[in-house]
């Protein structure tokens, strides 16, 4: 069996949502990057459109963080379907923040 952690949501927790909604039909696809969110000292990995929902037929393109108690800037380096590489710095937390490919 696979080990389970259950997280409970304080009053004073933070979290960040990540918009990878630009990028859905361009070349590379959000679909299938690899994002890392660094904060406060603990990393957390998501990959864009992995989802388990039977009801979905096309991908979120909203990624979710919950941070817990944090008060320094989070980094969020992103690894593009076609190997390319990006980072952005997020200054605060309890947001939705549009990711800004930069070339």
């Amino acid at each position: 069996l696979a080990n389970i952690t259950i997280c409970l949501n304080l009053d004073d927790t933070t979290y960040l949502s990540l918009d990878f909604s630009k990028y859905l039909s361009s070349q590379p696809s959000a679909l299938g990057a690899l994002v890392k969110l660094t904060a406060c000292g603990n990393s957390q990995i998501q990959r864009i459109g992995a989802t388990a929902a039977n009801y979905s037929l096309s991908f979120n393109p909203l990624v979710h963080f919950g941070v817990g108690i944090c008060n320094q800037s989070a980094k969020v380096q992103i690894t593009w379907s076609d190997g390319t590489y990006s980072e952005q710095l997020v200054e605060s937390y309890n947001q939705q923040v549009v990711i800004e490919r930069k070339s």
